[in-house]
């Protein structure tokens, strides 16, 4: 029998609670008792339940632990009416971390209450990393909460010893150091890389198929399916099997994970990549190994000018006389790209299609992942909330394939249960989550629940003057999507806004954005695009690459959050080459880039702006409106297949003096909420007089009522700020706001009664 020591955090919050955590990231083993004993022992049940299950799971690998406390300043955000600020002060939060060494010398920092852990190099930068962790995990959190994460009464270390049956040498013990091959690439088997992956369940035929490949057919294979469908979890699972069992029993680690990056990192002189990958291959094949590569893709692009220039190339040889095993991973469109650019070296493997989860499958995997929460942490799951995870995804994100953003979606949830140390996931907790991290209302997620368009006309018409027919039409596209009548290989709607500048165009965009989107921690859902910027002859790969290869800001964020209005602000002004690239968007919803990479806008709602109706027949932001523009004059500015991908083009009217009054009345009614205000409870009023002189003030008939904003800062803005400044103790008070003939607007002060 073999001692296996884990280091256990434990700390008592100020209900009495007790909570202890496993230091190790890697076994994920949480427990919540009335005393600290108990908890204790509730976490050595769950490691023992673990070690039985699966005798081979590796030891402890974390040694001289020792326990620190920083106090890192946390600035939070609050909501005041439709706009959000950050806290005057921060807070000061008193963090508990624990460093330890790992087995190969690496230093690792544990911060066990936030689930998050990282490596460092020298002991004095770790308070600024600390704070650094921290202060992006609060970044866009509210005060509420941070009380999620108020420092425990007490916190301490224990440590639980478990006995655990000793296994014999294996050839792992005695495997060689492999000093060049563990600077590029780190073996399948590493405890840090499988925590990273879920089990390939429901996956046994194509493990099966792929260890009959990998030990007997001994093949170079590509592994090919689209993103997310769990290539490297089946490939984890079969060199498992292989390295475990049958002819390759002896556990030595021969399957090693690397990428195109990876191989040529830190290398910066002629030939001194190729020296290490050259090195690394003879390293690999002393164990009789094979090299995985996560994106084939990435290989054929990097390391040269070239593709005949690329690591691929390099690698082409060593593979052509059998030095060289490989398992690559590619998507369809991934696979295409490198047969362009290097056909000889794509016929050198194999391919093994890895089909689609049916929808039984991917319920047996939910199943699974359940049945994984309640034997671990005890977290008991409603009857049908597995299915409504699965029911959720299917229809807002039906391009995102399974197993990948719905079981991170699942442990997700599950940490954040656990960190609120409930016991049992309800459907509210899966909607509520969910709202979260797509941003969408309640009212969409739950079938059960009604909505009618001139309700959604009345919603977008309370921050938009004077345009009911645009609201009419944005009102239908948001109930087509609500009845889940929408194409789902489409963007949710492809919109072109044209009429005069400064009438609302790009506020209704951001109306929509907000009623639509807006309901989750991330509430900028809006990403607008000027494409004046995009009218050049590198405009179309300015618009999917940054200068170092990689995606563009604007296709990272929409990878991030898929769920965005996509604003692309006066279209006609952009190049003959971005209105080919759009082509595909608008009507296949997706954008693949030179490097074969797939940005999804099935999840956006697309709007075009432009005023070439106003523009060609001399109107302007006020007085009466021309006819709009026919579709054989729009034919003349837009191909026909561009304006056959659009689903409705809506015109803006020009604004009447009526509606002047009213957009200022709403710009009145933001200025009473800002910060400045609101934080001295001052409240704003005014004479009507003084809403006439601002509309009058902030017109021009060129420009619409964009100058109004500019006319309420120079006459009223000023005269507030040179008030609150001289005045700072003037508090819980309210200012009047009136019209004088010779002064303008001035205010008087009322102190509170």
């Amino acid at each position: 029998m073999a001692a296996y020591r884990f280091p256990v955090l434990l700390w008592e919050d100020h209900t009495g609670w007790f909570t202890a955590a496993v230091v190790e990231s890697y076994y994920d083993v949480w427990a919540g008792a009335a005393s600290g004993r108990e908890a204790l022992n509730l976490i050595k049940e769950a490691l023992q339940d673990t070690f039985k299950r699966v005798p081979w799971e590796a030891p402890p690998d974390l040694a001289h632990c020792r326990l620190h406390h920083v106090v890192v300043p946390v600035r939070t955000e609050y909501e005041a009416g439709n706009r959000y600020y950050p806290s005057t002060n921060p807070t000061d939060l008193r963090v508990s971390a624990v460093t330890g060494e790992e087995a190969g010398g690496s230093r690792i920092c544990y911060l066990p209450m936030f689930d998050v852990s990282f490596g460092y190099y020298v002991d004095t930068e770790l308070p600024d990393l600390v704070r650094t962790q921290v202060q992006d995990l609060f970044r866009g959190k509210s005060p509420r909460d941070m009380m999620e994460y108020l420092p425990p009464r007490q916190v301490w270390l224990e440590e639980v010893v478990l006995q655990v049956k000793a296994r014999p040498p294996t050839g792992r013990d005695l495997q060689p150091p492999l000093r060049q091959l563990s600077a590029i690439a780190e073996p399948l088997g590493d405890n840090r890389l499988r925590q990273q992956f879920s089990r390939a369940w429901e996956r046994d035929a194509e493990v099966a198929e792929l260890v009959q490949r990998l030990g007997h057919e001994r093949a170079n294979l590509i592994l090919l399916g689209p993103s997310g469908i769990g290539k490297t979890s089946l490939l984890i699972d079969a060199a498992r099997r292989l390295e475990r069992g049958g002819e390759e029993e002896g556990a030595i680690q021969r399957y090693w994970l690397t990428s195109g990056p990876r191989i040529i990192a830190g290398m910066r002189y002629l030939g001194q990549w190729e020296e290490r990958f050259g090195a690394a291959v003879r390293e690999l094949a002393s164990l009789g190994g094979v090299l995985c590569l996560e994106r084939l893709v990435d290989v054929v692009r990097l390391g040269g000018e070239e593709a005949t220039d690329s690591v691929a190339a390099f690698m082409s040889s060593f593979m052509q006389y059998g030095e060289l095993r490989v398992v690559a991973e590619a998507t369809p469109a991934e696979l295409d790209l490198c047969r362009r650019l290097m056909p000889g070296f794509v016929e050198q493997f194999q391919i093994q299609s890895i089909p689609e989860f049916t929808s039984a499958q991917a319920m047996a995997v939910l199943e699974r992942l359940a049945q994984q929460a309640r034997q671990q942490w005890r977290l008991r799951w409603e009857r049908g909330t597995a299915e409504l995870i699965y029911r959720l995804h299917r229809r807002f994100l039906p391009y995102q394939s399974f197993p990948g953003r719905v079981t991170a979606f699942h442990q997700r949830l599950t940490r954040e249960i656990r960190r609120q140390r409930r016991t049992t996931v309800t459907a509210r907790m899966i909607f509520e989550a969910f709202a979260r991290e797509t941003g969408l209302p309640d009212w969409m997620l739950r079938d059960e629940m009604t909505l009618r368009a001139p309700e959604v006309e009345e919603a977008l018409s309370q921050r938009l003057v004077g345009q009911p027919e645009a609201c009419h039409a944005v009102a239908n596209a948001v109930t087509i999507f609500k009845a889940a009548l929408n194409d789902p290989e489409r963007p949710i709607a492809v919109l072109l806004f044209l009429g005069p500048t400064g009438v609302g165009k790009t506020q209704l965009a951001r109306t929509l954005a907000d009623y639509l989107f807006g309901h989750g921690s991330d509430r900028d859902r809006m990403v607008r695009l000027d494409m004046s910027e995009y009218s050049g002859l590198d405009a179309a790969d300015r618009l999917v690459m940054a200068p170092d290869g990689t995606p563009s800001i604007f296709l990272q964020r929409l990878r991030r959050q898929p769920f965005n209005v996509v604003l692309l602000d006066e279209i006609e002004k952009a190049s003959p080459e971005v209105f080919d690239l759009l082509l595909n968007v608008l009507d296949e919803g997706r954008l693949t880039d030179r490097q074969g990479r797939v940005t999804w806008f099935r999840g956006c709602i697309i709007i075009m702006t432009s005023n070439l109706g106003a523009r060609h027949r001399a109107i302007t932001g006020f007085g009466e409106a021309a006819a709009p523009l026919g579709e054989a004059e729009l034919m003349r500015f837009f191909r026909p297949e561009f304006v056959n991908r659009i689903d409705e083009v809506i015109h803006f009217r020009p604004l009447g003096q009526e509606e002047i009054v009213r957009i200022t009345q709403l710009e009145l009614a933001a200025l009473a909420e800002r910060e400045g205000l609101t934080r001295r409870q001052l409240r704003l009023t005014w004479d009507e007089e003084v809403v006439t002189f601002l509309a009058r003030a902030g017109t021009d008939p060129e420009l619409g009522a964009r100058p109004l904003q500019r006319a309420i800062e120079r006459h009223l803005s000023q005269t507030l700020a040179a008030f609150i400044v001289s005045h700072p103790a003037f508090r819980e008070g309210r200012l009047h706001l009136r019209l004088d003939r010779e002064a303008g607007i001035v205010m008087t002060p009322h102190p509170q009664p």
